[in-house]
């Protein structure tokens, strides 16, 4: 099996500081201590500073619904009253990232694409196809998907729906907390980690290799994840804690694409 192309990049160290946003700021993985890449990792400022006001509207409002949730449930963040449901699965249609195995992120935009289609018509019907993701992004098979492309597609005006961030995490809760707070809306959220590192191999189906990845969650319920792995053209479950190690094995600074 060749690995999966690189998520190459990120620390989003001063990154994410999403206190530098006007709505105020959520746990930013501002602590961490790992490494920034300033040659390709985004701030928030960056990702930022072409926005419209709609699309800060947008952010806002999700900001808000964020805290709101960790209000509601701040150490029992699986009830059922906290937020959106606490088991929820949206539809995602599953795109394979090729025989190559190196376009996992254009086909993680892809099917987060395909989802908010079917739910928002956002982008319109018909849906995304992964060669024309591939297009937009401008991918190259050799480099891989760096995160600021990932970013700016799902950012680009093909989708109204959401505005996409790259938010830092700190545990599992978190991974939990955003999750949810996206895919319990039918919004999809991505993750961005490394198959095995001081983590060891978190997933279980990735058990002898060492891949950067993507993949997209479409669903959750409590303690565990669904996402649709663009590698094996296959749903899968896994634990909070196991996506959160993947996360934290990637050698920068731990996100999610929410």
């Amino acid at each position: 099996m060749k690995r999966v192309a690189f998520a190459v990049v990120a620390s989003l160290a001063a990154l994410i500081m999403l206190a530098a946003s006007p709505a105020g700021a959520i746990a930013s993985g501002a602590s961490q201590s790992k490494p920034r890449d300033p040659r390709n990792t985004p701030t928030f400022q960056e990702q930022s500073q072409n926005w419209t006001t709609a699309q800060w509207q947008t952010y806002n409002a999700k900001l808000s619904r964020v805290r709101n949730l960790r209000a509601s449930c701040p150490t029992s963040p699986d009830v059922a009253t906290c937020g959106p449901p606490s088991t929820y699965y949206a539809n995602m249609g599953i795109t394979w990232e090729g025989s190559a195995d190196c376009a996992c992120g254009p086909a993680t935009a892809t099917e987060m694409f395909n989802t908010l289609t079917q739910y928002f018509n956002s982008p319109p019907y018909p849906y995304l196809t992964l060669s024309q993701v591939e297009s937009q992004m401008r991918f190259n098979c050799s480099a891989g998907t760096y995160r600021y492309q990932l970013l700016n597609e799902m950012n680009n005006g093909n989708q109204t729906v959401n505005t996409y961030a790259w938010q830092g995490v700190n545990s599992a809760s978190d991974v939990h907390y955003y999750t949810r707070n996206d895919v319990g809306y039918d919004i999809p959220i991505a993750y961005d980690g490394e198959t095995y590192g001081p983590d060891g191999h978190p997933l279980d189906n990735y058990q002898k290799v060492d891949w950067r990845h993507y993949f997209p969650a479409y669903g959750y319920s409590p303690g565990w994840d669904y996402v649709a792995d663009p590698h094996f053209a296959a749903n899968h479950g896994y634990t909070d804690t196991a996506i959160y190690l993947f996360i934290d094995n990637f050698p920068d600074i731990n996100v999610v694409l929410w």
